[in-house]
């Protein structure tokens, strides 16, 4: 077993002000196996094996990572300060899904890291207040367990007055075929058919898990929803998602009426993947002055359920 003094010395922890690292990918290892890959641009996670040659992340194809200006389509993208066309938030950045994931990514800097973590930090600009009028510091953390991942999101508002904002953790779940998965874990709690601008509360989950269609686009938006789920594919629970401090789930997959709208993806890649991801939009966050608020959101691969 390795000493705390051993592991303070691998830690590297960065200046308070690092330089920003531009497009790079950083690998991290956990003792028991599992390992990831997180780009630095747009702090995108990219990769996540609990267990070796077992992703469980989906990429497109043809993503390209790092393009200046392009957001990554697979992998689990930043949502942020902004989720979809939702206005809600005082002072809304009124940009599609925020502008973490694709503003110039070189703006991600390296804040501290180790074998199995690794902290990214965003701190608003000059070029940021043109699009957004707000100061701020959001620092994104990514870590491993024992078949776990686990992301961090931190915003600290460094203004004089409250600071709202809303956004997701776009995760694409790696699957065999699509039409195979449902989520378990959603009965009883509200959701809308679509994702609009603001949450309508059009039903109510009845079934005791939410199947993912083919033909059609699932676009399910659930809010004030419960911190846990489980991913099954085949009549397998493949994965265990919790969310902490963040009140909605999302369940996405474009369909076959959709599928070759995503630039990233080849024809028929749609079944490749599904969105399960947590998100904050149907009521904005509120940080006060000086304050900061913290949400995560982890996923733990279940035993026996090897793709």
């Amino acid at each position: 077993m390795e000493s705390p003094e051993h592991h303070e010395l691998e830690q590297m922890v960065l200046p308070l002000s690092p330089e920003p690292l531009g497009n790079s990918i950083i690998e991290l290892r956990h003792s028991s196996g599992g390992t990831c890959k997180v780009s630095t641009y747009a702090a995108h996670l990219l990769s996540w094996c609990p267990s070796p040659f077992n992703e469980q992340i989906f990429l497109g194809e043809m993503a390209e990572v790092g393009k200046p200006g392009l957001a990554i389509r697979g992998g689990v993208p930043i949502c942020w300060p902004q989720f979809g066309n939702f206005e809600n938030a005082q002072d809304s950045c009124k940009l599609t899904h925020g502008f973490v994931r694709n503003l110039h990514g070189a703006k991600w800097a390296l804040l501290r890291q180790s074998k199995d973590s690794v902290s990214l930090v965003f701190r608003s600009d000059d070029e940021t207040r043109k699009i957004w009028a707000k100061d701020f510091e959001f620092i994104y953390t990514v870590s491993l367990g024992f078949g776990s991942v686990r992301m961090e999101m931190e915003v600290c508002n460094n203004n004089s007055s409250p600071l709202e904002f809303t956004g997701a953790l776009h995760s694409y779940w790696r699957c065999s075929s699509s039409e195979a998965c449902e989520v378990e874990g959603l009965k009883g709690f509200k959701f809308d058919t679509g994702i609009g601008s603001s949450f309508r509360g059009d039903a109510v989950a009845e079934g005791s898990s939410v199947p993912i269609g083919d033909k059609k686009q699932t676009q399910l938006y659930f809010a004030d929803a419960g911190d846990a789920v489980t991913l099954i594919e085949h009549g397998r629970r493949r994965l265990r998602l919790t969310k902490s401090n963040l009140p909605d789930w999302i369940v996405w997959n474009n369909g076959a009426e959709n599928g070759s709208n995503i630039k990233d993806l080849k024809d028929g890649e749609y079944k490749k993947y599904v969105c399960v991801e947590p998100g904050f939009a149907s009521r904005p966050i509120r940080v006060a002055p000086g304050a900061s608020w913290i949400g995560s959101h982890e996923a733990r691969v279940i035993p026996h359920s090897n793709l």
